[in-house]
């Protein structure tokens, strides 16, 4: 197993050209996740005891936070501070304009475990407008029949764009690459597209979503053809 990452346009860099680094985690591990593993490791431990011993563990550190302790472990280091501006020498706490916070630091046995971390490289995905359905109202049908001038709504993600742009917007493209953009839409969300279909001739069409991303235009296509009879 490895440490996953793609790279990505570095846009707060002052020099052009430049990409970082953000890794794609594989999951989030909560603590029964956590105890899990452990007992597949065949610790000696039964689950319920490991569970107790956690979360002792945890009320403890709870405990000493609150007391004024900072806490050292191998994995983090805990201490308190206090957020806010205090008005001279002689001012003192006042929960209203001043609030307590925990400070979270790595601990001295968790910095060399990326030493022996393997990374992997991924290729970065580029986001373009996901159609999962189209529901035509007329035939009340799903991702196969069109009825021109009728009512239609596309599921999906990442589907909202600008309809005052000529270059965005839903369109049925026939075979041949004729496309007619839809003029008529009634609802713009990201996951919900709710229109007035156009006056088609009888064809097969492929439905596609364009929206811009940044400064690009990308379409994306519902997998189905439609049928307009």
């Amino acid at each position: 197993m490895s440490i996953e990452y793609t790279l990505v346009e570095n846009k707060l860099g002052t020099s052009e050209g430049t990409y970082r680094a953000v890794v794609q985690p594989k999951d989030t591990i909560m603590l029964d996740g956590v105890i899990d593993r452990m007992a597949r490791r065949g610790s000696t431990l039964m689950r319920e005891d490991a569970m107790a011993n956690q979360e002792a563990f945890f009320d403890t550190v709870l405990q000493l936070l609150r007391e004024g302790y900072n806490v050292v472990t191998p994995t983090a280091n805990y201490s308190a501070s206090i957020k806010g501006v205090f008005d001279g020498p002689d001012d003192s706490f006042d929960p209203a304009r001043h609030k307590l916070e925990v400070r979270v630091n790595s601990g001295s046995g968790l910095r060399p475990v990326f030493d022996k971390a393997a990374v992997c490289k991924l290729e970065a995905s580029t986001p373009i407008p996901n159609l999962t359905l189209f529901h035509d109202h007329e035939s009340d049908t799903d991702n196969s029949v069109a009825t021109s001038g009728g009512g239609g709504k596309i599921k999906g993600y990442r589907l909202k764009f600008d309809p005052a742009d000529p270059t965005q917007g839903i369109f049925f493209v026939a075979p041949g690459d004729v496309e007619t953009r839809v003029s008529r839409v009634l609802s713009i969300r990201p996951s919900e597209l709710v229109f007035i279909l156009p006056e088609l001739p009888a064809n097969t069409y492929r439905i596609e979503v364009r929206a811009a991303f940044g400064k690009q235009v990308r379409a994306g296509a519902l997998t189905y053809k439609v049928t307009v009879a």
